[in-house]
Formats: C-alpha cells, structure tokens, sequence
C-alpha cells in the first residue's frame, strides 16, 4: 500500500474510534463503568493478563515448532520473548503491525527472513482452525437468536476462514509452481516456497501447533467468561455457561478484528456491550467488564514495552544460532 493510502486509511480507522468512543459516552455512565471495574474481586482482576501472557508463552511455543520445521531454529523464551515485544509494537502502532514486527525481529534473529515469512504465514493459518470450528459450534446451535448480529457475524467468519485456509492450502501445495511464474521477487519468493515445503512435510510440529492454538482460544473464552458469569455485580439475569461462551466469543472476537478503529479500541467495548445485553447485564457494567477484559492486553503491551526498552531487544548475531537443519 502506498504512502498516501496509508495515511487515508489510518485517518480513516482514527475517525472510527471516535465515532466509537462518542457513542460509549452518549449510552454509558462512566462512574458506574468504574465502580463495576472496581467490584470485579482481585483474582479475576488478574485472571485476563494472567492468560494473555500465557498464550503468548504458547504461540511462542508454536512459533519455535514451526520455525524449526521451515529451517530457522529459534527457541522456545526467545520466541516468546519476541511476541511480547511484539504486542508493545501493535499497541502502539495506529495500524497494528505485531506481525511485521514479529517478523522483523524473528527474520533479524535466524538470518532467514524467508523461513520466518513460511512459518508465521502457517501459524495465522492453523489458527484459524480452531477458530472457525468455535464458529461453527455457534451456527449449529451454541449462540441464539438472541444475537443476530453476531450469527450473521459468525456466519461472513466461517465463509471467509475456509476461504483463507482453502487459499492457503494450495498456495503452500503449489508455492514452487506459482513462484517461478513471477517476474519481479522470483528468488526470495521461491525460497519462501521451498520452506512452506518443508513445512508441508513436519505433521507432528502442524498438529501441534494447531492443538496449541485451540488453547490458546479456550483461554480467551475463558477470560470472558469468568467475568459475565462470576463477577460481582454484573447484575446477569442468566449466567452464561461456557458452552454458550463457547460460541459468543469467537463470534465476537470476529467483529473486534475488524480494522475499523485504531486497534479496536471503542469498538471492543461496544461489541462486549452488544453481547452482554442479552443476559441482563446493564451497559456500564458491561463496560466496566469490557475494560477489565482488555486490561490483558495493555498489560502483555507494557512487559513488552520493558523489554523493548531494557532487554536485549530478541536479536542474536545468525552465527550464534544452531545451523539450519
């Protein structure tokens, strides 16, 4: 994308968030939000960062599985290390960016920017599996006709991540082929594809870090679940079970990851408010829990910041890692 784009586009998305946050403070009583952040008890309080900073050890986990099948070995801390930092970057960042960054460090680290590109092109890829499958559990009956939106969410979801997964299963398959077509970028290209081709042959390390990612999701369901359920002062009519939450997440995470604030911020409250309402549970409260739940991410964002800051930024000279295998 051109410079000019770029602008218009991160223009765009800051016109978003305050379209976004104007409307939390014309339907929301700040003070409420506050005092139901504040009834939350002190283990919940820590349950949502507690969880975010152990996915991160997971995807960190997957990250080094799949970057030692494509060839560019990196351990498991420093993987995870890099995806704190990471999180700094994308928080900061008006339109995101963890994933160059990721890439830009890892890429830094092995000497094999190629591989790195392979393995964490895979990795967004299996993520979508259990994803889409928390989806489908929702269409065949998990989420109501409570949440219409949020089926018709889940729905445009599912259609696209098969699409994705489809489109990326047969660009890994045919990789070599549709590289040696290019006439710009053919050599890096091509190297690209001969480590998604070594990535199509290591099922163990695909398998696991598709198991590891559905973790990874569980936890997230599990964040939002302990608080509509568990906290305090939510004033829910019908707790939600977590076959339930099972479904609402995923579906709500959907529309969060939609670009159309600067890094969701205002539309994650509203779409917390949206799927709270059905269960009895006042806006500012829900607001109140919304803040809580992302509280996981600022606070992931601020150790990576500390890292970005005083660590050794996740860089080590290529010479000092073990050889590609």
């Amino acid at each position: 994308m051109s410079a000019p784009r770029r602008r218009l586009w991160t223009a765009l998305r800051g016109l978003g968030t305050v379209v976004a946050v104007a409307w939390l403070l014309q339907r929301v009583d700040l003070g409420a939000a506050a005092e139901a952040a504040l009834l939350v008890p002190a283990p919940l309080l820590a349950l949502p960062v507690t969880l975010m900073l152990v996915n991160t050890a997971i995807h960190g986990l997957r990250w080094s599985l799949l970057l030692g099948a494509a060839g560019a070995p990196v351990g498991w801390a420093r993987c995870t290390g890099v995806g704190l930092r990471a999180a700094f970057v994308g928080a900061i960042s008006p339109s995101g960016g963890a994933d160059l960054a990721r890439i830009g460090w890892l890429s830094a680290q092995t000497g094999r920017p190629e591989a790195v590109v392979a393995a964490m092109l895979v990795a967004r890829l299996l993520e979508l599996v259990p994803w889409a499958a928390l989806l489908g559990w929702g269409l065949l009956g998990g989420l109501d006709a409570r949440w219409p939106a949020l089926q018709a969410s889940s729905a445009t979801a599912v259609i696209a991540f098969g699409g994705a997964l489809l489109v990326g299963i047969l660009g890994v398959r045919s990789g070599e082929a549709l590289a040696g077509r290019l006439r710009w970028l053919r050599a890096p290209a091509l190297r690209v594809a001969a480590a998604l081709a070594r990535l199509r042959h290591a099922p163990g390390p695909l398998a696991l870090a598709t198991g590891l990612a559905g973790i990874a999701a569980l936890h997230n369901v599990l964040s939002v679940w302990s608080l509509l359920r568990f906290a305090p002062g939510a004033g829910a009519a019908e707790p939600p079970g977590f076959g339930l939450a099972l479904a609402l997440v995923p579906a709500m995470d959907a529309v969060i990851s939609l670009p159309i604030t600067i890094n969701g911020v205002g539309l994650r409250e509203a779409v917390f408010m949206h799927a709270a309402a059905p269960l009895g549970i006042p806006a500012s409260t829900a607001l109140g829990l919304a803040l809580v739940r992302w509280s996981g991410e600022l606070g992931r964002a601020l150790l990576g910041g500390a890292l970005v800051a005083f660590g050794d930024k996740g860089v080590r000279s290529p010479s000092a890692e073990e050889p590609p295998q």
